[in-house]
């Protein structure tokens, strides 16, 4: 039965952001356009100064959160390097998730509000450079879907990153060696 509810559910969800236009380039730089005009402030954060492990192809281990993504290797290096890591975008404190004795105890809103909480293993999906939004050739803005463990719909996010001596000749391995996280934003649902 839940199977079937989760099939629908994405049939659905599927069906309404085709209907939206979300999928198309128009609309992919529009969305975007819009949360930069609107909530853009420039703030410089730190590299991850912890452990970091590349567990295998789509899994990197910071201290005590797992990180899932699935991109290329040359934007991997955004992650590896530790210009962008979990801490950005879930903070600092780890919280993780209860044992089975635990999680019978709760109710379902309970548990299902405990993962929405929970930021030791995170999924980042749909990543896409967003070139044509980079205001001049030391400036790079990205966007993604953030998954939690446990919660059906993705949050799209987005982020930029800057290399103040960077040239308009920089390949992208190039600039995201010298690159800073200078915005994040998580946007809205996806629904």
């Amino acid at each position: 039965m839940r199977c079937r509810m989760f099939k629908i559910c994405l049939c659905f969800s599927l069906f309404s952001f085709s209907l939206k236009g979300q999928g198309n380039e128009a609309s992919k730089y529009q969305f975007s356009r819009d949360e930069f005009k609107r909530h853009y402030k420039r703030t410089e954060y730190p590299r991850f100064t912890g452990l970091i492990q590349e567990v295998d192809a789509t899994t990197i281990r910071f201290d005590d959160k797992v990180l899932t993504i699935r991109i290329d290797d040359i934007n991997k290096q955004i992650f590896l390097k530790g210009i962008f890591y979990p801490n950005v975008f879930k903070g600092e404190e780890t919280i993780v998730a209860k044992t089975d004795k635990e999680l019978a105890t709760m109710s379902e809103n309970e548990q299902i509000f405990h993962n929405g909480l929970r930021n030791d293993s995170l999924t980042i999906g749909a990543f896409d450079a967003l070139e044509d939004l980079n205001p001049d050739y030391k400036t790079k803005r990205y966007r993604f879907w953030l998954f939690g463990k446990g919660i059906m719909n993705p949050t799209e996010c987005y982020f930029e990153l800057y290399n103040k001596d960077a040239t308009p000749e920089y390949e992208d391995k190039e600039f995201i060696n010298g690159a800073v996280l200078t915005f994040f934003r998580r946007g809205t649902l996806i629904i």
